[in-house]
């Protein structure tokens, strides 16, 4: 009894420090433990409440990373000084909802100064674009098949663009990996060639007979 008092207390704390960082105000629902059967129900509500919140807090955290990604994303296109970055709370600290509504505040005032600047994001993108293309040898086809051509809807155009920079920067990181792993190999081949050519080098073989 006396360890699974200990373990109630543990998963308590462990539930309460998840609930203030989540900032919820769930009680622990475990109302009753002074018999046998009263601490068995109540560390199994227990744990299954933890399994809750942990759920939960694993859900925020991805939102949270997502939303940080993205919030970069639009500060770096529309390029905007870092002294002009509102301070957001940190994830680590403070999951509640209010940091939610503080994240996507920030995503909603950035995607406003996009539509706003969106006759000017148009063509850097596509000056992006088509760096990547060239640099990747994409084909003029592939390109066109890609993304919208000048003219009708700016945002549809500026969603398509995007949408070929992330295929073209995915797939230059791609590239990136590959070439480094056959510079390895290529590596690893020629230090075999060396030794090989060394160990059947007549001159090494006279001298070592030599000595």
């Amino acid at each position: 009894r006396a360890a699974r008092l200990e373990r109630l207390a543990a998963l308590r704390a462990a539930a309460d420090a998840i609930t203030e960082q989540l900032g919820t105000k769930e009680e622990a629902g475990c109302e009753g433990t002074e018999g046998d059967g009263a601490s068995y129900r109540a560390l199994s509500a227990l744990e299954a409440r933890l399994d809750h919140l942990r759920e939960e807090k694993k859900r925020r955290l991805h939102v949270l990373s997502q939303c940080t990604e993205y919030i970069a994303e639009l500060r770096h296109k529309l390029k905007i000084p870092e002294e002009q970055h509102p301070d957001l709370p940190s994830p680590e600290k403070d999951l509640s909802q209010q940091v939610l509504v503080t994240y996507h505040t920030e995503i909603e005032r950035l995607e406003a100064l996009k539509s706003e600047r969106i006759s000017e994001l148009i063509p850097e993108t596509r000056s992006r674009v088509a760096a990547l293309a060239a640099e990747l040898h994409v084909s003029a086809a592939e390109l066109a098949a890609a993304v919208s051509s000048d003219g009708g809807d700016e945002e549809q155009q500026l969603y398509d663009l995007e949408a070929e920079e992330r295929r073209l920067r995915e797939r230059q990181a791609t590239t990136v990996k590959l070439f480094a792993l056959l510079s390895k190999r290529e590596g690893v081949l020629q230090q075999r060639a060396e030794m090989r050519a060394s160990a059947n080098d007549p001159n090494r073989l006279v001298a070592k007979g030599a000595g």
